[in-house]
């Protein structure tokens, strides 16, 4: 059972406008963003003491997939300090359209603050405080810091455990920040095994489309240039996932023409390691077990990397086995990826060769007339 509580955090407002056909993203703030059924979970950090995974989840209709899908939304801090519980009124505010019927309304709550984050759940009428949420994920992260949970084996794993259909093979688990409304989202997730070379995983990842956010004002044409040359709209990125043992600790990623590097979301023509062989990348974490190595998509033009470079925004969670999952997993290679798309200069090249053949039958046939 889910220990399910509101989730408060200093953030910038943000909202993406159409202006002359263009989508524009403007921002205000900063204002305190409150966030209700999210689920809590405790690692280890890098950085700081710990590290809190929050989750919140929704169900709606997507035309891509013509069904009820539920997205996820990850957002991944680190933290140093944690206080006390205390209770205090408390209101929502008018920042959640969903939620009009507690705005402005004063309700008692119990709460802690972890560094600039609160975690909390409104007061109801226990016996005992110790039988709310709010307690005991806060004896859960002092369980944790006192070291009194056995957490080693899951240093760089993200999640334990989460319900989800049967394994599939190796498959990644994609992050995308959600201030990337500009119709950029993930569709599909192909993984190919490599037919020589069997302990390489061939990830190719398809986007509704790719929106530039820096040169928006060429974002047009480029979408005509895709058209052209590409023969599709769509934006597709492959990576390598590589398994040279049996050790989870060897295991690699190579991101060729395609790594983020250090950049972030507004950036939209980053193409790191382009050389060949490309450099190799560890994985740095993981999703459930050492099948599923995480990714982070962390710019506009989709160039990723094993880190996280948006770390104060949201992230959509792609994972492409749960049964809800708005993304469509299947195992094509590139290869047969860039096969189902026909460019310009291949419709092209293939009515040229098609009128040569006819204009070759047409001569050899008054030449055998002519016979």
């Amino acid at each position: 059972m889910e220990n399910l509580a509101w989730f408060s955090h200093v953030g910038t407002e943000y909202e993406v406008k159409d202006e002359e056909n263009k989508k524009i993203v403007e921002f205000e703030g900063p204002k305190v963003f409150n966030w209700d059924n999210c689920t809590i979970r405790i690692s280890k950090s890098p950085f700081k003491k710990f590290r809190l995974f929050v989750r919140g989840h929704q169900h709606k209709y997507s035309k891509h997939n013509k069904k009820i899908i539920r997205p996820t939304f990850l957002l991944i801090v680190d933290i140093d300090s944690i206080g006390s519980i205390y209770e205090e009124p408390y209101h929502i505010g008018s920042d959640r359209k969903d939620l009009k019927s507690i705005q402005w309304k004063t309700y008692p709550r119990y709460v802690f603050r972890l560094d600039n984050y609160w975690i909390w759940e409104w007061k109801k009428k226990y016996t005992d405080i110790k039988q709310s949420n709010v307690y005991s994920i806060h004896e859960q992260i002092k369980t944790f810091l006192e070291g009194r949970s056995n957490h080693e084996e899951y240093d760089n794993i993200i999640v334990e455990a989460l319900p989800h259909d049967e394994i599939r093979g190796v498959l990644p688990v994609v992050y995308q920040p959600a201030i990337d409304k500009l119709e950029n989202y993930v569709c599909q997730i192909h993984s190919s095994k490599d037919e020589v070379n069997k302990h390489i995983i061939e990830v190719s990842i398809l986007f509704n489309n790719e929106q530039l956010r820096r040169h928006q004002a060429v974002n047009t044409l480029y979408e005509k240039f895709r058209l052209f040359f590409y023969g599709r709209k769509i934006d597709v990125e492959s990576f390598r996932i590589h398994l040279p043992t049996e050790s989870f600790s060897d295991n690699y990623f190579t991101f060729q023409g395609i790594y983020s590097g250090d950049f972030g979301i507004f950036e939209d023509s980053i193409h790191g390691d382009i050389k060949t062989p490309p450099p190799r990348r560890i994985i740095l974490s993981y999703f459930m077990d050492h099948y599923h190595p995480v990714v982070f998509i962390n710019t506009s033009n989709h160039a990723m990397a094993q880190m996280d470079n948006n770390p104060t925004f949201w992230k959509w969670e792609y994972q492409p086995f749960e049964e809800k999952s708005p993304v469509i997993i299947g195992t094509k290679s590139r290869e047969q990826i860039n096969n189902e798309f026909i460019s310009v200069f291949e419709r092209f090249f293939r009515l040229k060769g098609t009128l040569n053949y006819q204009l070759a039958g047409s001569q050899k046939a008054v030449r055998l007339e002519n016979y």
